[in-house]
């Protein structure tokens, strides 16, 4: 005991998703429960500070402590059994906050204090509920919660195997039918993350060797040999061993270039279907949040096939960014092998 004030450390999760609704509509889905138990579950929410918040029957309680239509919605969480006036679970404190991104809601949820023996089960509750929020705000049909939380635990126990597959939130995202998407924080400056996307050399270490044209709209080459992405070295896959050996090349255009912040170009421009790739980089503190889009993607197929190629090709790049030696690019790409065949409808 001590008449001194003492600093107590409490733990908090954290998910941020990009949804595809602008932030008005996904703030109904937030507030509005004929919304709400369309991906999480039947309930009441007073629209004020200071009202009453009753989920899925009652079985979580709270009260509203933030309301800032559009902006800002958070409530005191508590867990209740049925039949039960007071809990015997510890109050926490839930928050969403939203930002327009373009036509979009960059949505950032925060729920403290989790104990730590709760927050394994609670990451893949919000991990399993946010999925299924992605799906109503985009108008996709919204599964089970029990069928979409069995599908992140099959993804889990993958990722699981290897620490190369950092966490869910790594994987690439199905925007819409023609749209891949996929976020990683880097460590910065950005002035860094900016040299492994346009100087050709240092492309190479991570994806594909190739210097730039001088101006947006001319073509130029880039080289890839997966084999010699990493010091290390694996057998490649069956399929992928003449490629292996021979290295592939293929000649792109540039379609945009903003220093520090945006590069795109295209993705088999001599190879139809011809799609895009696009890098967005945007500091945070002393990190840099890497976006990377690949659109015009012809069909589910090859939504699977390049989104497993991106996931291997950006955890090298995220090793490479924090100064590791990577694994063996094959071993990083079968980790993630047949994940998105399960993962996109």
């Amino acid at each position: 005991m001590t008449n001194q004030g003492q600093v107590i450390a409490e733990s908090a999760i954290q998910f941020v998703r990009l949804l595809p609704a602008p932030p008005d509509k996904t703030w109904t889905f937030l507030t509005e429960p004929a919304r709400v138990a369309e991906w999480y579950g039947e309930g009441v929410i007073e629209t004020r500070e200071g009202g009453k918040v009753e989920l899925m029957g009652g079985h979580i309680r709270g009260v509203v402590t933030g309301w800032r239509p559009q902006q800002f919605f958070a409530h005191t969480w508590n867990v209740f059994a049925p039949g039960e006036t007071i809990s015997g679970w510890p109050v926490s404190y839930l928050e969403f906050a939203l930002a327009p991104e373009a036509d979009q809601t960059r949505l950032t949820l925060t729920h403290r204090p989790i104990p730590e023996r709760m927050q394994p089960q609670t990451m893949m509750g919000w991990h399993t509920f946010l999925d299924m929020l992605e799906a109503a705000t985009g108008g996709r049909p919204v599964g089970t919660r029990s069928d979409t939380m069995k599908k992140n635990a099959a993804l889990r126990r993958r990722s699981q195997q290897s620490a190369k597959v950092r966490t869910m939130e790594d994987y690439g995202k199905r925007i819409d039918a023609h749209t891949v998407r996929f976020e990683r924080l880097l460590p910065g400056p950005v002035e860094k993350i900016w040299a492994y996307l346009t100087d050709g050399k240092k492309r190479g270490e991570w994806f594909a060797a190739g210097d730039l044209p001088a101006k947006v709209g001319d073509t130029f080459e880039m080289r890839i040999k997966h084999s010699d992405l990493s010091p290390n070295k694996s057998a490649p896959p069956e399929q992928f061993k003449q490629m292996d050996i021979t290295g592939h090349r293929a000649t792109e255009k540039l379609l945009a270039l903003e220093p520090m912040h945006r590069l795109a170009y295209t993705f088999g421009h001599d190879h139809p279907p011809a799609s895009e790739v696009e890098f967005v980089l945007t500091p945070e503190g002393d990190k840099v949040r890497l976006t990377l889009i690949h659109r015009k993607v012809p069909d589910r197929a090859y939504a699977v096939n390049v989104s497993g190629g991106w996931h291997s090709h950006l955890a090298i790049l995220q090793d490479k960014a924090e100064g590791k030696v990577p694994p063996p690019f094959w071993d990083v790409w079968r980790e993630t092998e047949n994940s998105y065949e399960q993962r996109y409808d």
